[in-house]
């Protein structure tokens, strides 16, 4: 090192030299670095102080974040993952993440965690899991196996990038889940769904009934999410061939996601004349309320101001028209259920359920409705019946 001595503009003496600090381990270069002081003695002690933190630095003048906690991990982690999933995955691990993960080990430095740690962490929410009567109850998600994996994940990225000389993680072992009856798909029944749209046809009709009324039939004509009739746009509509096109849906409030839930859900959905007609009307009536606000919208079910709605409105309103109708209250979600139920009931098969609805395999839609046929299991009955008189 060898200082050099600067007057400055105000009259002050201070001292600079350029110090050679060693090789970047990163670049493969010599580091360098210059350095101020208004004595030599300081000088000599910042000099010091560079090549100190160079060392700590790992050898690298690039700056480096050095990781402590479990959630300074996961931070970094996000970076990486956030890019490489659809909103809806990223949104449901960000979940729980959150809400379960990070309570339990955000603030413990990485390298203190061990797997019994992880393994009593993760049999408390199988405990829970197993034992819970409300599946809503906080801590009791049955999907714990995938919030280890979650866990190990993360830790694997540590181990990785080399934050950590292992993954405590990779051992544990998730307990089992005890097999417990399915809750029964909560849909309305022929009688109720006439129920309901006798008493919105009724009802001094306004804007705001004719737009639900035309939104409520289009779910139990096509059986599609919530998500996926708002994120629907004109250009998804063929009115002439009575077609709808499935291509993106609305995740988390107002986030337009450019892609159903799962791949399967890109679909091509054929809907009957009284729901074309429907929506023909239905349009024509739209362009007429835009044209009076100055507005145009290629949003099918649009809000007051031409946008996408959240998934979250209307949803207090159906709840109210069901109250008023005499049904019982069920969430968007019965429409698709109940669409469901009308198929399987009038001769649809599984396989075309499957497509329809968008599912990844005829398994789920299987396993989901399979049971929603008390019409056809009476058809078996009565085949048997048949079949044993013959005899």
């Amino acid at each position: 090192m060898t200082p050099k001595k600067f007057q400055k503009k105000n009259g002050d003496t201070v001292y600079k030299a350029n110090i050679y600090l060693g090789i970047d381990s990163l670049t493969g270069k010599k580091a360098k670095t210059t350095i101020t002081a208004p004595t030599l003695k300081k000088l000599k002690i910042l000099a010091k102080q560079k090549s100190n933190q160079f060392e700590q630095n790992n050898n690298t003048l690039r700056k480096t974040h050095k990781i402590v906690t479990f959630e300074e991990l996961a931070n970094l982690w996000k970076e990486s993952y956030r890019i490489t999933v659809k909103q809806n995955t990223w949104q449901l691990m960000l979940g729980r993440l959150e809400k379960y993960i990070l309570p339990e080990l955000g603030s413990i430095q990485v390298d203190k965690i061990t797997p019994h740690m992880i393994q009593l962490i993760v049999n408390r929410w199988a405990h829970n899991a197993n034992n819970v009567k409300d599946k809503r109850t906080i801590g009791a998600r049955k999907d714990y196996s995938d919030m280890l994996a979650l866990i190990k994940r993360i830790l694997h990225h540590g181990f990785a990038l080399g934050i950590i000389d292992n993954n405590p993680a990779s051992l544990v072992k998730a307990p089992k889940l005890l097999k417990k009856a399915p809750l029964p798909i909560k849909y309305w029944t022929d009688e109720q769904i006439k129920q309901l749209f006798l008493y919105m046809d009724s009802t001094e009709q306004d804007d705001n009934i004719y737009f639900d009324r035309v939104l409520f039939k289009f779910l139990l004509a096509t059986g599609l999410r919530i998500g996926e009739a708002y994120a629907l746009e004109w250009s998804d509509i063929d009115l002439e061939n009575n077609t709808v096109y499935v291509n993106k849906t609305m995740v988390k409030g107002k986030i337009l996601q450019d892609t159903p839930k799962t791949d399967s859900g890109v679909r091509e959905v054929p809907i009957d004349s009284p729901t074309s007609s429907m929506l023909v009307k239905y349009q024509q009536k739209q362009r007429e309320l835009f044209l009076k606000s100055q507005m145009r919208t290629s949003v099918v079910f649009a809000d007051n101001f031409g946008k996408h709605r959240s998934i979250n409105t209307r949803r207090y309103t159906l709840g109210r028209i069901c109250e008023k109708a005499g049904i019982p209250v069920l969430g968007f979600h019965a429409f698709r259920h109940t669409h469901a139920s009308i198929l399987i009931n009038n001769g649809a098969d599984f396989k075309q359920l499957q497509h329809r609805l968008g599912h990844a395999s005829i398994q789920m839609t299987m396993d989901i409705y399979g049971h929603l046929s008390p019409s056809k299991a009476r058809e078996v009955t009565t085949i048997f019946e048949k079949a044993v008189s013959n005899l």
